[in-house]
């Protein structure tokens, strides 16, 4: 069940707490160069920000991509990181007086494959198509580490476990005091450039959510009441 958009007729939430920063990992003219070990003499960067982008609210389960609110090339210049922000936090079931509502990462997509992880659950293994076709050209070259909640709350794909570091720990520059994205189920994508295996780009990621928030009245009450994304309608207006 989905009940993105449907409460809302369409995309809803406040407007990114970080303006978005469009990317270009790479635009590589025509080149000799073959290596990996050195960037292309013309890699360009380029980032674009877009402060009309807006952070989805998410109830039941849907699939979708993300924004990107930060973006960070390391030191080698070869590699890149991203956050990839994908939707608000919800406040708690039954009304609000129950637990926290949870989000699962149920699977992660790049242009449209479903990624494989290797055993720790972070690093790309293989990609699966539709067909069931395997491709394993971009094994160990991209990450992902996703976060339900805040930087401290780290969450395994469902089918893998293990321990995450926090998100400060992982995005070059953050830190546990500026860097907490309160509120936000969002993931961290390191990619590896490799102009031999055509990795120049960060590509298109979607992740399949879950919120345990998902029956219709939790979903109304919530975005009613939040004050964030929602309407700050006080509890006491509500005929319940």
């Amino acid at each position: 069940m989905s009940f993105l958009g449907d409460l809302t007729g369409g995309f809803v939430g406040g407007v990114a707490k970080t303006a978005l920063l469009g990317y270009l990992l790479s635009q590589v003219t025509k080149s000799t160069q073959t290596t990996t070990t050195k960037p292309d003499a013309q890699t360009r960067m380029q980032n674009n920000a877009n402060p009309e982008n807006k952070i989805p609210v998410v109830y039941g389960q849907t699939t979708l991509g993300g924004i990107i609110t930060d973006a960070v090339m390391a030191s080698d210049n070869l590699t890149m990181y991203f956050c990839i922000t994908i939707c608000e936090k919800t406040g708690k079931v039954n009304l609000g007086q129950g637990a926290d509502s949870t989000f699962t990462f149920n699977s992660i997509y790049l242009d449209d494959n479903k990624i494989v992880f290797k055993n720790d659950g972070t690093t790309l293994d293989y990609t699966v198509d539709r067909d069931g076709n395997k491709d394993s050209n971009y094994a160990g070259l991209v990450h992902v580490w996703c976060y339900a909640g805040n930087s401290l709350m780290p969450a395994m794909p469902s089918g893998y476990s293990g321990l995450t570091a926090p998100a400060h720990d992982i995005m070059p520059g953050w830190n546990v005091n500026e860097h907490i994205m309160g509120n936000l189920v969002f993931a961290i994508v390191k990619i590896k450039y490799d102009s031999a295996k055509s990795l120049t780009k960060l590509g298109q990621f979607k992740f399949t959510i879950i919120n345990s928030m998902n029956q219709p009245g939790d979903c109304l009450y919530d975005y009613m009441t939040n004050t964030i994304y929602g309407g700050s309608i006080p509890t006491s207006e509500i005929n319940l």
